[in-house]
């Protein structure tokens, strides 16, 4: 599924996988240059790609960005979408849990008491709370208590939907999943020797006052190897303010609450804030309410940086097939395969930007444009680039 490359957990779980399935060949999906909880990706996806090559992984394709800048439910459906396209018969996830029948379970009780779920989210958001607080206790209250599997963690509530998107398709996929080790994904230093936190990952390599090379230990080696060769080119949030800045402040109230998951007033909060605050960091403190998570206020900060629109990301529903297939990479083994599925492949598989015809394909590089510029100031980077081959 969703693989980081700069990170031991990960390149443990890809280890794992490949035991628990009896995989002869591996699909990993990757977000493009913007993630799922809101923030710039450290490095340009092709790095990351060539990467999780090198790992292992056999075939890396592109999530779109109408999947990828999203909350878990939409952005495991499209990833779901896509491995069924490219004859994925086995997906394997992380969780804080590590043993599928419960999320089995929990996927097919959530199916069963649905209306009643949405009707107890909608009341606890009404009521002030955060969507992953009201949805965690409206599940518990349908069930009187606990359903076996904690909804409050990250890691499993992406499992969760996974699964649910699995079943969404009555196909033959098979889920499975191995127990995250080491960190949780906020925790803001490593947890032992080997094994940190994207969020701890990122606190180091921005650190000012320590050598790059505390990263190793935290890292496969080809990871840093890379990590290390593009490290001018590392960027954060804080690499993306100025221009985030920019667009809040020239753009009218009306034109921002128009722009895709604003609600609630959110304009204004952005409005007001950004001219009182010199970080991101602060930024989001600012605008920060119990109501709102931190990863949907950056979700939104993503949408304003790239100008996304309501109208811009329309005609998705649960279910629904994704448009295309990016490929970003392979090597001979997942070349064969792509080869061998094209004839049957119910989507196209898009290998130059220039052949991507889709309105969804046009806002992935709209965001490929706008982080390429800020990585390298080349904005036409997406046009020259073909999907890595390696032997």
């Amino acid at each position: 599924m969703e693989y980081n490359p700069f990170h031991n957990g990960h390149l443990h779980h890809l280890q794992e996988a490949g035991k628990k399935t009896g995989a002869d060949l591996t699909v990993a999906v990757m977000s493009g240059p913007f993630l799922q909880r809101g923030e710039p990706a450290l490095v340009d996806k092709w790095t990351r790609a060539e990467t999780a090559l090198k790992a292992g992984i056999d075939v890396v394709i592109e999530l779109p960005y109408v999947f990828a800048v999203q909350p878990a439910d939409r952005f495991a459906d499209g990833a779901v979408s896509m491995l069924e396209a490219c004859g994925v018969t086995d997906i394997c996830f992380g969780s804080e849990n590590g043993e599928i029948k419960p999320f089995q379970d929990a996927a097919e009780s959530i199916e069963q008491h649905g209306q009643q779920i949405d009707q107890q989210v909608t009341a606890h958001l009404s009521a002030g709370k955060s969507f992953p607080r009201a949805y965690n206790e409206a599940v518990t209250e349908a069930f009187q208590g606990s359903i076996g599997l904690d909804t409050s963690k990250p890691n499993n509530i992406l499992g969760l939907e996974y699964v649910k998107a699995i079943r969404r398709r009555k196909n033959v996929i098979q889920a499975h999943t191995i127990k995250r080790i080491g960190s949780s994904f906020h925790d803001q230093d490593p947890s032992s020797a080997a094994i940190a936190s994207a969020t701890a990952l990122r606190k180091i390599i921005f650190d000012k006052h320590q050598p790059f090379t505390n990263v190793r230990p935290y890292v496969p080696d080809i990871s840093f190897q890379l990590l290390h060769q593009k490290k001018e080119n590392l960027t954060d949030w804080e690499a993306y303010f100025p221009f985030l800045k920019y667009n809040l402040m020239t753009a009218e109230t009306e034109e921002l609450a128009n722009i895709y998951d604003c609600s609630e007033g959110l304009e204004h909060r952005f409005k007001k804030n950004i001219h009182q605050t010199k970080t991101f960091r602060q930024f989001i403190d600012a605008v920060k309410a119990k109501r709102y998570t931190r990863t949907k206020l950056q979700r939104l900060a993503v949408h304003t940086l790239n100008r996304v629109n309501k109208s811009d990301i329309t005609g998705w529903s649960p279910g629904k097939p994704a448009p295309y297939i990016r490929l970003l990479g392979m090597n001979t083994a997942g070349q064969a395969h792509l080869s061998a599925m094209k004839k049957t492949m119910s989507m196209p598989l898009i290998t130059k930007a220039s052949a991507g015809k889709h309105p969804w394909f046009d806002l992935d590089l709209k965001a490929s444009h706008i982080a390429d510029f800020v990585q390298s100031s080349d904005s036409l980077k997406e046009y020259q680039k073909k999907p890595i081959i390696i032997d």
